[in-house]
């Protein structure tokens, strides 16, 4: 089996800005094998981390979940298919929470998600093939 090696200064740093109003929002970003922690954010907070996507083959997914008052929710913060190009080229993928779902930012535009429907269960979401 051939495993997908990453290059030096490939790096995707993430930026998650907490958008809702008059809540701290819980955020907890992980993949399979690495938990990057749990962290409380304040409106107008971000919550930063750092990845090394694989190369040759796009499978990095790191997802998240979401808590405050009144939600409760999972998203797929970095599918490395759907967001390497958005990343590019400064590296960064930013993020904005809001209640109805998270917003990407990238060049001139939002693009808005709904959240995950799927859940998680041992460290793994269900719906998704993680060893892809």
């Amino acid at each position: 089996m051939t495993r997908a090696v990453a290059r030096v200064g490939d790096l995707v740093t993430i930026y998650i800005t907490n958008n809702i109003t008059n809540y701290q929002v819980g955020v907890h970003c992980k993949d399979k094998n690495h938990d990057i922690g749990l962290q409380n954010i304040n409106v107008g907070e971000s919550y930063i981390f750092t990845l090394v996507p694989t190369f040759l083959i796009p499978r990095t997914l790191y997802f998240c979940s979401f808590s405050w008052p009144k939600g409760f929710h999972y998203f797929d913060i970095y599918v490395q298919s759907r967001d390497q190009e958005d990343c590019r080229p400064e590296k960064q993928c930013h993020w904005i929470i809001k209640e109805s779902g998270p917003c990407k930012i990238k060049s001139g535009s939002v693009d808005c998600f709904n959240w995950n429907t799927n859940v998680v269960l041992g460290g793994k979401q269900l719906g998704h093939n993680l060893n892809m």
